[in-house]
């Protein structure tokens, strides 16, 4: 038990499909040192009836976050889209509702409905990606709804904390709105998103690394105190998941990109899953049996502990990184080298 708690995950055992195995996913996770977990909450399906919304009819969500909280882990998550009944007849198909007082009321319930399961709210998924705003959407419009979200989960009993919708670095200037619309007023975490892709024979430090492209200095920019930052969905896409290779591969970007990402971001959720295909995280989705990411998670997170980074080890070469972390009033090194053909860490 850490008070930090800075490693996450990125399960979406909610989503699954099926009871069985959630109990034994969730004991797995903790075991391997896991903290903080992201979830799914599609809210495209729900239905409304006389001010009361129907919300997570076959109760998977809420099974998935009651195991998950037994086990003592944090549950964050992220909610996606709009009900039909919030979209006006013009808007059928836009991902955005401008109907504000209509989500306002349905994220109330939500906010209430989920009371002592939910740790924290992530409001959508990067709006600034072409799969979610549609063209004739604003980035003015998204961070309204927004607001109304978060509005209805303070005035709900619910004490989770808010966090921004998952900004990806495909649209700077949905972010940048972020600032400008003062948005950030309404959230207490700003969270972001960065990807790898698996690629043969490429030195990892070359890959793209999970810095949040511009989010600090646009913190800077517009003078925001006290703004923390998480990275809640990270990692590499790797060709196939029984390929030992790509495996380890994965496993090592796994390991890079926590080390990375914790000099900078509060939390880190590490999002593992197979090419274009997202499953429940470092399991197979086949049998659900974990994959050589998860050792690497297990004996990363027990020796970081606490995570809490020092700064970088001065006097490497070009090819060679290296960063300070303590737990437990011990100093950790973390070192690792990297060459165009070959990758070795430690």
């Amino acid at each position: 038990n850490y008070t930090n708690e800075r490693f996450g995950m990125d399960a979406t055992l909610g989503n699954l499909g099926f009871r069985d195995s959630v109990e034994d996913l969730c004991k797995s996770l903790r075991l391997a040192g896991v903290q903080w977990v992201r979830e799914r909450l599609d809210t495209r399906g729900y239905s409304e009836s006389d001010g009361s919304y129907s919300i997570d009819n076959a109760g998977n969500s809420k099974y998935a976050y009651t195991m998950l909280k037994k086990y003592g882990l944090k549950v964050h998550p992220m909610i996606t889209g709009s009900p039909e009944y919030l979209m006006t007849d013009e808007a059928k198909g836009d991902f955005v509702s401008s109907d504000l007082i209509g989500l306002y009321n349905l994220y109330k319930q939500m906010g209430d409905d989920y009371v002592g399961l939910v740790d924290s709210w992530e409001l959508q998924n990067e709006p600034e990606a072409v799969y979610d705003l549609s063209p004739s959407e604003t980035g003015d419009k998204f961070h309204n709804m927004m607001k109304a979200m978060s509005i209805g989960f303070q005035d709900s009993k619910s004490e989770a904390l808010i966090t921004t919708s998952g900004f990806a670095p495909v649209n700077a200037n949905i972010l940048d709105l972020f600032f400008r619309n003062e948005t950030y007023k309404y959230v207490d975490v700003l969270t972001h998103h960065a990807h790898a892709s698996y690629v043969d024979n490429v030195s990892l430090q070359t890959l793209p690394h999970t810095e949040p492209f511009n989010v600090n200095d646009l913190i800077e920019k517009y003078g925001v105190k006290d703004m923390e930052v998480w990275n809640d969905e990270a990692g590499m896409n790797i060709k196939d998941a029984d390929d030992i290779k790509t495996q380890r591969r994965q496993a090592e970007y796994m390991v890079i990109s926590n080390v990375q990402a914790l000099r900078f971001a509060e939390k880190f959720f590490i999002y593992i899953f197979k090419h274009k295909q997202a499953g429940a995280s470092v399991y197979d989705t086949k049998n659900h049996g974990p994959r050589r990411a998860y050792a690497s998670y297990s004996a990363m997170t027990d020796i970081l502990g606490e995570a809490n980074y020092l700064g970088d080890v001065k006097g490497l070469l070009d090819n060679e990184y290296g960063y300070v972390f303590e737990n437990d009033d011990k100093n950790i090194m973390v070192l690792f080298a990297s060459r165009s053909e070959e990758h070795t860490s430690e």
